[in-house]
């Protein structure tokens, strides 16, 4: 039996630094889009339980924000969030979902 963690996610990927109204808005759109496939809830190597909503973090200068997703995203969800982002946002952004093994 394989023990391989599978990760699906989102991510929007700037160079600016999002106030919380802005993530906020980052995870509305992407829960009014695909509320089925978000993870509430996971546990840590400890079994406690964590509400996970957007995880933000920092690599070579970007701004990541993270949604982990219970299944992998389809492209037309995908799309359309990208285009309700690119409505809401005057800045430049990365928009991607995939998968990690």
């Amino acid at each position: 039996m394989s023990n391989k963690l599978i990760k699906h996610f989102c991510r929007l990927i700037t160079r600016e630094d999002l106030d919380n109204d802005d993530v906020i808005i980052f995870f509305d759109i992407v829960q009014s889009v695909a509320h089925t496939k978000l993870v509430s809830t996971y546990d840590d190597q400890d079994g406690k339980s964590i509400n996970v909503e957007v995880i933000a973090y920092h690599n070579d200068g970007d701004n990541i924000y993270e949604i982990v997703l219970e299944e992998d995203m389809s492209i037309d969800d995908g799309d359309m969030i990208a285009l309700e982002l690119d409505k809401e946002f005057d800045f430049d952004f990365d928009f991607e979902a995939s998968t990690e093994e």
